[in-house]
């Protein structure tokens, strides 16, 4: 018996620190997200948008949320919290819409790369009522996926 107890609480300790590193790499991530990053490519439908000012704007992350500023002729949007998962292959990037009319805001679910000064989302569409997340980096022809490519602000 004091045997089973005592690996039992050997597996507790192993599964609290590797929940710990988990959390403690998340917040690494999140760190690496920091700041303001432009749009380079914007993809709906498989194309870049023809308006050039859909083409334009940023994403800026501070802490657990970001916002975008300057897309289209839409002032910033509002902060959104975001959650990454890195244990997953592509990793996931999972963020509260926007309001609707009703004041409701749904769950988005996206994936993300990050390499260097390049980060790559791809998201579904708010505007279509499949709410999959993406499996692969593609814009899809369908409209149901959109693909983002940002590059970091030098400052």
């Amino acid at each position: 018996m004091r045997f089973q107890t005592g690996l039992v609480g050997i597996l507790v300790g192993v599964a609290a620190f590797a929940g710990e590193n988990r959390d403690d790499k998340v917040k690494e991530e999140i760190k690496r997200l920091e700041g303001t990053w432009r749009i380079v490519s914007f993809k709906i439908q498989g194309e870049e948008p023809k308006n050039q000012k859909d083409k334009e704007g940023e994403f800026v992350f501070k802490g657990d949320t970001f916002f975008t500023r300057g897309i289209g002729e839409k002032p910033d949007s509002e902060p959104q919290p975001f959650r990454l998962d890195i244990s997953k292959n592509p990793r996931h990037f999972d963020f509260e819409g926007e309001s609707d009319k009703k004041g409701k805001r749904g769950m988005v679910k996206g994936i993300y790369r990050l390499e260097g000064d390049t980060l790559t989302l791809c998201i579904p569409s708010p505007f279509v009522t499949i709410k999959d997340r993406p499996t692969k980096f593609e814009s899809d022809r369908l409209g149901l996926t959109w693909l983002v490519v940002l590059k970091r602000n030098k400052k």
